[in-house]
């Protein structure tokens, strides 16, 4: 099996920036998507808000992972159409998406630890930069 690829320092630094909030229980500010790129971004906008909130509820324990993993499967679906395009926001919507998708199946197999959330947060977050560049 082929070894998977270290990422980034930049999405070392912003996993580590999550993990430490998600560890401390402080929420962040919710996200900001002023500045959005036209087309896609701005599409999938109300959708990447969603799921920030549901990640800093979940932070936070004001839902249980398993309500939060089914909004996430609501958030797939919402941007899958992205994937399916040739927008250049294609492939970090495809990150976030799989990432969510890691998240549910911790949920559902009783395996959630947390450590998903900073996952889900690094692409969320890395999303965000690329629709606002």
């Amino acid at each position: 099996m082929p070894a998977l690829p270290l990422p980034s320092p930049a999405r070392r630094a912003a996993g580590a920036a999550a993990l430490l909030l998600v560890l401390s229980g402080c929420s962040s500010d919710a996200l900001d998507v002023d500045g959005f790129s036209p087309g896609a971004c701005t599409d999938i906008a109300p959708t990447l808000q969603e799921v920030d909130e549901a990640l800093r509820q979940v932070g936070d324990e004001d839902i249980e992972p398993r309500a939060a993993a089914d909004r996430f499967r609501d958030a797939q679906g919402a941007l899958k159409p992205v994937v399916e395009s040739d927008d250049d926001a294609a492939e970090p919507v495809q990150e976030l998406i799989t990432r969510l998708g890691f998240f549910r199946i911790a949920v559902d197999t009783n395996n959630y630890s947390g450590d998903q959330d900073a996952d889900v947060r690094t692409a969320l977050d890395d999303l965000a930069e690329t629709c606002r560049t």
